[in-house]
């Protein structure tokens, strides 16, 4: 039995096997590809801010590269990525852009 492919990111046989598995690979896949990076920063407490702007108005967000981010001992090597859902990205933008922090740093 196949695997839907809701997200576009998945619905052939190696996902069906994982998730037949229980490993919950696909639904990992589809989390992901379902998202859309908003902002790239390497400030954690700008990260926090946007985080917060975010939750105010209703809009779950997630941040990823954050474990790396921590592995390389604050350098800034690695920025964060702050993402939210496709369904969510125009609220999400206005939001920032209303705070006048819609940017990269």
């Amino acid at each position: 039995m196949p695997v839907p492919d809701h997200f576009g990111c998945g619905g052939d046989a190696l996902s069906t096997a994982f998730l037949q598995q229980g490993l919950g690979y696909f639904r990992l896949l589809a989390h992901i590809c379902g998202m859309v990076t908003l902002v790239r920063t390497t400030n954690s407490v700008r990260l926090s801010f946007l985080r917060a702007l975010l939750a105010d108005s209703g809009i779950p967000s997630e941040v990823f590269d954050g474990n790396i981010s921590a592995l390389e001992a604050g350098i800034g090597a690695f920025p964060r990525r702050l993402a939210v859902s496709t369904a969510q990205r125009l609220a999400a933008e206005t939001v920032l852009r209303d705070a006048e922090e819609y940017y990269d740093d």
